[in-house]
């Protein structure tokens, strides 16, 4: 990867996903910028992961478009898309047993034409993404023997191993303790490519995103700089529950204090 990086734009334009006719996106018009750190934020069964997966590619939209540098996605192939985007979603269950250096070579896959073999290159971009995960390590375990939280760390080895233009998050820390979401996201900040990430943590949110983008019953609720977004009454609005939002004096950061009822 050069040091200027991979360029790219993303629009989403009135995207709309029904499941059994119960709408759960319903026209969400979004642009994303060339080397953003975007957060989407929000309470469960808000659109955050539906609306990732019409990224990536799960989930197809009944409605709307999605644009790659002003390339529609449905005309993309998936190989293309694939080298343009990678993915680290929640689960990361497989009913086959790799070894972790496998596993993260799979990443090099969308890079290689059919019958290709993997070469020194790939080998070496394995070790140098398990090298930034701390997996170096782990390169011959199973990877079914892993615990969820390294499971994670492998995928997003795998994920740097496709060296895209574009990194997915869908709920990516989930499993992970703090120290490793912290890595992870930071990880994921330094590579200087267009990263969209979904989020339950909303003090992780704060400290790694460019922007913020809420969404509430399938619709954007809120968007600007995290300072804009997490503001008291909004997290009121969005999760029903009681804050106290403060900035801290050193980083200029967002820092989120939640206060029970009665207190």
């Amino acid at each position: 990867m050069d040091l200027e990086g991979p360029k790219l734009n993303i629009k989403f334009k009135d995207i709309k996903v029904k499941f059994d006719e119960v709408p759960i996106l319903k026209g969400i018009d979004l642009e994303v910028k060339n080397k953003a750190f975007i957060g989407i934020i929000g309470p469960n069964g808000s659109g955050k992961s539906t609306l990732l997966k019409c990224l990536y590619r799960v989930i197809k939209a009944n409605g709307g478009h999605i644009s790659l540098d002003d390339h529609l996605l449905e005309k993309i192939s998936l190989k293309e898309s694939s080298q343009k985007m990678a993915v680290v979603a929640q689960h990361n269950e497989h009913q086959f047993d790799f070894s972790v250096f496998d596993m993260v070579l799979l990443g090099r896959t969308p890079h290689k034409k059919f019958l290709e073999k993997d070469n020194v290159d790939d080998y070496q971009i394995v070790s140098d993404a398990l090298e930034k995960v701390g997996m170096s390590a782990y390169q011959n375990r199973s990877y079914s023997t892993l615990s969820g939280g390294e499971k994670q760390r492998i995928i997003l080895a795998r994920a740097l191993a496709q060296k895209s233009e574009c990194l997915i998050l869908d709920e990516p820390t989930n499993h992970l303790d703090i120290k490793y979401q912290l890595q992870i996201m930071g990880i994921a900040q330094k590579l200087n490519i267009t990263t969209i990430s979904a989020f339950h943590d909303l003090n992780i949110a704060a400290l790694f995103c460019d922007k913020l983008v809420a969404m509430k019953d399938g619709q954007i609720y809120a968007q600007g700089s995290p300072e804009a977004v997490l503001t008291k009454e909004n997290i009121s609005a969005l999760y029903e529950v009681s804050t106290t939002v403060s900035k801290d004096p050193k980083s200029g950061k967002i820092h989120i204090r939640y206060t029970p009822e009665g207190f």
